[in-house]
């Protein structure tokens, strides 16, 4: 039986981004930490982002010339 320490734990994202993040296609860290794909692409499109759920975050992060933690902190910012 799943506590809701647990629950938390599935949809909390550090601080920072874990190595090797960035790596991984936006739809599998959406998944990871409980975040829906569409609502995330829709966040960022409304912050001028542009992005796939086939895409890492470095790619994203490099067709959108920002940051490199700058997608995963918009993601986190997701309540």
């Amino acid at each position: 039986m799943k506590s809701s320490v647990d629950s938390e734990k599935s949809s909390f994202m550090p601080p920072n981004p874990p190595p090797g993040l960035g790596r991984k296609p936006l739809a599998a860290i959406c998944k990871a930490y409980n975040r829906g794909l569409t609502i995330v692409l829709n966040i960022l499109e409304s912050r001028k982002r542009i992005a796939a759920g086939d895409q890492s975050l470095k790619e994203i992060t490099e067709a959108n010339q920002v940051e490199s933690g700058a997608v995963y902190h918009i993601i986190r910012e997701m309540h």
